[in-house]
């Protein structure tokens, strides 16, 4: 797209109403047949259109800069999915073999932190027969609070909050801001105010479990990508409460490790083929 005098020019927008510039070349970045983005080159002495040999230029360059951005987000991907994979692999290695509730919670909460590091998370179970929740550890700003130890909160939409939600129905739930996103149910209140909430229920063979929450004070700190990597980590979190069948093993952690060693290779193949460093 070309603007010969952009001061001029009727379609233009009011935020750049006084903009000092006048001709105006615009040119799409494609990746195949993708567009990612648009490179804009303006000129604040002369109007009218640019001339052919202008109009190649600016779009080779603009076709050397999509490959470039697209390798640079390839790259990022593949170091991300590194990432996440190496922590469900940490995960099934650290707790594939603890039997003792506590010290399991820990352990989960630590591969957590790390992934996710949230200002605050829990971890909930659901106890079927007595129809509540067993808040088992409840972390903020970095802190156990001792006090939710013991205690239950009855299932109930009033009563569960967010958490008792993803209990009951079984789902996963992302709030991107939770001062102006819609709220399934009311939400409860721990500690300072927080803006994004993500929950996933851990799931038994045929029943959920419990499920376990991060919260940030952020607004959008987490999105599906998040959401999936909490899922993957939940499911593959074996447990005392689990049955044998679901318990962790070293054909989990084997499996993992497989995945990870293969994103790796990946990433080192896009490294050495964007010549990145």
């Amino acid at each position: 797209m070309m603007v010969a005098d952009h001061r001029q020019w009727e379609d233009r927008s009011a935020a750049f109403g006084n903009a000092p510039f006048r001709r105006v070349l615009a040119v799409p970045l494609r990746v195949q047949d993708r567009v990612i983005g648009v490179l804009e080159i303006t000129d604040d002495e002369k109007s009218g259109l640019f001339d052919d040999d202008e109009v190649r230029l600016v779009s080779l360059f603009a076709d050397q800069a999509a490959i470039a951005l697209e390798n640079a987000r390839l790259i990022a991907e593949s170091q991300r999915r590194a990432h996440e994979l190496g922590g469900l692999y940490d995960t099934a290695l650290a707790t594939s073999s603890v039997l003792d509730t506590d010290l399991l919670l820990a352990r989960l909460y630590e591969q957590v932190q790390r992934l996710f590091d949230p200002d605050a998370a829990l971890v909930t179970l659901y106890d079927a027969e007595a129809d509540d929740l067993r808040p088992n550890l409840l972390m903020d700003d970095g802190q156990i609070i001792p006090q939710v130890s013991g205690a239950r909160i009855p299932l109930s939409a009033s009563a569960g909050g967010l958490i008792g939600w993803v209990v009951r129905s079984g789902q996963s739930l992302l709030v991107g801001d939770l001062t102006t996103d819609p709220l399934p149910v009311e939400r409860h209140t721990f500690g300072r105010p927080m803006r994004t909430w993500l929950g996933v229920p851990l799931m038994g063979r045929d029943r959920v479990l419990g499920a376990i929450s991060v919260e940030s004070a952020r607004s959008h700190a987490y999105d599906d990508d998040h959401r999936r990597l909490l899922e993957s980590l939940a499911a593959r979190s074996p447990s005392p409460w689990r049955t044998p069948a679901l318990s962790g093993s070293s054909t989990e952690v084997e499996r993992v490790a497989v995945a990870v060693r293969r994103q790796r290779g990946d990433l080192e193949l896009a490294r050495h083929g964007t010549g990145a460093e």
